[in-house]
């Protein structure tokens, strides 16, 4: 005989959604390879100012009709040269020095993209939890209406209680069937969030464990926000990619100096012991005398766009102040609400209790007991919510401070490097 094991389906940790949803997010991935393109240009422009080698070479054939007619005579022609850029007034050092920085303040971009990811990771874990413990607590309100209806039913048939107690039960079974309908429902859309975020199916979710602690006040929070959040980091590399280009065009006037060395070897048809060797060395020297005020317009466009990402950088802490206060105090008022929630839980499943025992006394009514069951229900969702709320605020507080990263959350992973083709 021959026996059959289900192999249950591995669970899935909060972790497991994180690590995945950022090896694997096509948003975090398009963000690395425009990093990697940005790179290569500063490798192009560096590229720019080293030597350049030329190697030439031709091949001729000459046929004389003349003297010797039908006689065929050959030659050669191969040549090297040597170019570079001697001076310049600093114009090509400044550019590659501001689309080197441009490139680093893009990798900024990148962590915010990787935030804002993670972020939506744990929202999305969160909200898959909470919504199949909402289908959970529906079902087990229909569950429970059914007995009501039922129950009612046979008072009615004693003539304990009246058609309209009856008609009660029965709108409420159908009120909480209508929203078991909702539930699941908003179970499907956060799965699919889920999988748009994650990259897979939310099989299993385990509880996860507790959130990573906080600074305990809202001006520490926004002390490392400053120093750490990559909108800020960002904003100050452009300023310093903007300060370079400013440099440059204030010496794009400057003389350009260049020193070009070749050599040639050639043999011409008809030469055939004539084979020459040439070598020839020059210093060239240009400088623009006019250009119809070109120059000076790039200047002062430098100027602008200099002045332009200084206020950036303060529009950027502005709003970074503002999102971490935001963040510190949504977390604030939902920490303190649960504990209040939990009260009203606690006490609104002892009022049902009490309900339900003095319904079958007589002392109330059956539309007293639904009442009481549905403010029961009210307060667990809210239970419910309030805990979700509370743990993705933890996680929205961190990507404010910019410590929503692989490393500050140990997820055991390396984290990308834009810079693995920099060299």
């Amino acid at each position: 005989m021959t026996f059959f094991h289900a192999v249950a389906a591995p669970s899935t940790t909060l972790t497991d959604a994180l690590v995945q949803a950022y090896q694997t997010n096509p948003q975090i991935r398009q963000g690395l390879s425009s990093i990697q393109a940005a790179n290569e240009s500063v490798t192009q422009l560096i590229s720019a100012s080293r030597p350049t080698v030329t190697a030439s070479g031709s091949l001729m054939v000459e046929r004389d009709f003349g003297r010797r007619q039908g006689r065929v005579e050959d030659g050669y022609r191969l040549g090297l040269s040597v170019s570079q850029i001697l001076f310049d007034g600093g114009q090509g050092e400044n550019t590659i020095d501001s689309a080197r920085t441009s490139a680093i303040s893009g990798r900024q971009a990148l962590v915010m993209a990787e935030q804002s990811i993670l972020l939506d990771a744990v929202s999305a874990y969160m909200d898959v939890l909470r919504d199949e413990q909402l289908v959970t607590l529906a079902e087990s309100n229909v569950a429970g209406h059914m007995e009501q209806v039922r129950a009612a039913n046979e008072r009615f048939q004693v003539g304990l209680v009246t058609r309209t107690d009856v008609s009660l039960a029965e709108a409420r079974l159908a009120a909480a069937q209508a929203e078991l309908e909702m539930q699941q429902g908003a179970l499907l859309g956060s799965m699919e969030i889920y999988r748009t975020v994650v990259g897979s199916e939310p099989v299993d979710l385990e509880q996860p464990p507790p959130p990573p602690a906080v600074p305990a006040t809202v001006e520490e929070a926004e002390a490392i926000a400053m120093r750490r959040h990559p909108r800020i980091l960002e904003a100050r590399l452009a300023i310093e990619a903007a300060e370079f280009a400013s440099q440059r065009y204030r010496s794009n006037r400057s003389p350009v100096l260049s020193a070009t060395v070749s050599h040639t070897l050639s043999r011409l048809p008809g030469s055939q012991q004539n084979t020459s060797s040439k070598f020839a060395a020059a210093l060239n020297a240009n400088v623009t005398l006019f250009d119809g005020g070109m120059s000076g317009s790039e200047r002062r466009q430098a100027t602008a766009l200099l002045d332009q990402r200084r206020f950036e950088l303060q529009h950027a802490a502005s709003m970074t102040r503002q999102s971490i206060r935001i963040a510190y105090s949504n977390w604030r008022v939902t920490t303190a609400s649960i504990s209040a929630i939990e009260q009203q839980t606690a006490s609104a499943q002892l009022a049902l209790e009490g309900v339900r025992e003095e319904v079958n006394l007589g002392a109330r009514t059956i539309l007293d007991a639904l009442d009481a069951e549905q403010e029961t229900r009210n307060a667990q969702a809210n239970l419910l919510s309030a805990r979700r709320n509370e743990y993705v605020a933890v996680y929205r507080i961190l990507a404010e401070m910019g410590l929503l990263t692989v490393s500050h959350l140990n997820l055991g992973i390396a984290e990308h490097d834009p810079a693995a083709n920099w060299e």
